[in-house]
């Protein structure tokens, strides 16, 4: 802004922006960006780094920080309806209102900290997010998916990815240890919507759907869940024979967002029908996806700012905490399916992301808060946390057992 030593115009650079207050409010926007790497995290990452440069460190060393869980910034952006989709910073923007993609996965975070904590905060977030799902299902068996904070909904019908994610945290509930009662509701709700599985056509819906009935299974092995389960995969196996290619092993023609839940979806069909080709599909299609994202020992996630066209040119910005979870959990799946360690190296490799090994060296999430920015730009973070970038980061973090 001035140059050094010069009294006069620092003097004339304070009247600048005193007399003009927009500019001043860009200003502080970028320090406020810039400042970021100066926190003490993303301090620290780069002294690791220089480190490395001089001396032979182990890659493991830095992979595996676990910051300790809390929930309270779920518990900020939660009220009696449900989880609120977006925040400015760290307050919750009512405006933005509820979905059933967020109340879905928040429902599966909020349980995985119940099962650790077997605490009263998480088990009303569970009943809360329960709730909204049950009220969010329509007669036939699909799901609205937008409400607005004056509590209507203003869509006709979600889209299958709505629906997908619907089945798999009310199967992730009735597969678990909670109080019987509650777990009733969640089949209600999942037995209802199941019905209509054999209609997705969407890879992510039909990834989503194999892992709720993946769960459903684990508590009633019956041969319809089973059959849904082989239906649904060898949909996805078609689309991958369909799609790939030598130098392009995967289900479409462009590579979006979570991707890494169409091979875990394949590895959990895998696990139950021992059908070999799930399996052989599910690894091909990771590893691939694994030689795009990990980049020079770091993971460098498809930007959702264009993503990844075949033949096209990827986007590496704007990444986003969603597709990271996704990464950290289908290399964790990957791992207890092969017993290759290579691939747990990953998945702490992938959670690192979160933490500040990534593109820009910044950490996405905020000890601070104990909510996570909304993705990463080309210089900077999003300094909003909202909701999928904060069930996202728990998710990510509550799948390793520390």
């Amino acid at each position: 802004l001035v140059n050094f030593k010069d009294a006069p115009g620092i003097a004339k650079a304070i009247n600048l922006l005193l007399t003009k207050p927009e500019l001043k409010r860009k200003k502080e926007k970028e320090s406020y960006a810039y400042s970021r790497k100066m926190l003490w995290p993303n301090v620290a990452a780069e002294y690791l780094e220089v480190f490395r440069k001089i001396v032979d460190i182990s890659n493991r060393v830095g992979l595996y920080k676990f910051p300790t869980l809390k929930i309270n910034y779920l518990l900020n952006l939660t009220d009696e309806v449900g989880i609120i989709q977006h925040a400015k910073h760290s307050v919750k923007d009512r405006s933005s209102g509820y979905t059933v993609d967020d109340n879905a996965r928040a429902l599966i975070a909020a349980l995985m900290y119940q099962k650790r904590f077997r605490d009263q905060p998480s088990l009303k977030l569970i009943n809360t997010y329960l709730s909204f799902l049950y009220h969010a299902q329509k007669k036939d068996g699909y799901f609205h998916n937008l409400m607005d904070y004056d509590r209507k909904f203003f869509d006709q019908v979600g889209s299958e990815d709505c629906f997908g994610q619907a089945l798999w945290a009310t199967g992730f509930v009735v597969a678990s240890n909670l109080y019987q009662n509650t777990k009733m509701t969640a089949k209600l709700i999942f037995d209802k919507a199941a019905k209509n599985v054999s209609k997705l056509s969407s890879p992510r819906s039909l990834a989503f759907s194999i892992l709720g009935l993946y769960y459903y299974y684990q508590k009633f092995p019956n041969q319809d869940i089973l059959k849904k389960i082989e239906k649904l995969a060898d949909h996805l196996v078609t689309l991958y024979k369909n799609q790939s290619t030598k130098d392009w092993r995967w289900f479409e023609t462009i590579i979006a967002y979570q991707n890494g839940r169409l091979p875990e979806s394949l590895f959990l069909a895998y696990e139950i029908t021992k059908n070999k080709e799930y399996f052989k599909v599910a690894q091909e299609s990771l590893d691939f996806l694994a030689s795009l994202v990990i980049l020079e020992n770091k993971l460098v996630l498809i930007g959702q700012g264009g993503w990844y066209n075949y033949k096209g040119k990827r986007a590496y910005f704007d990444q986003q905490p969603v597709d990271a979870a996704a990464m950290v959990q289908v290399f964790l799946t990957a791992w207890r399916a092969t017993k290759d360690e290579s691939y747990y190296e990953k998945a702490g490799l992938s959670f690192s992301w979160f933490l500040g090994r990534n593109s820009i060296g910044q950490s996405v999430y905020d000890e601070v808060t104990g909510g996570c920015f909304d993705g990463l730009l080309p210089a900077c973070v999003n300094l909003n946390q909202g909701a999928e970038s904060t069930i996202s980061y728990l998710l990510a973090r509550m799948s390793f057992d520390v």
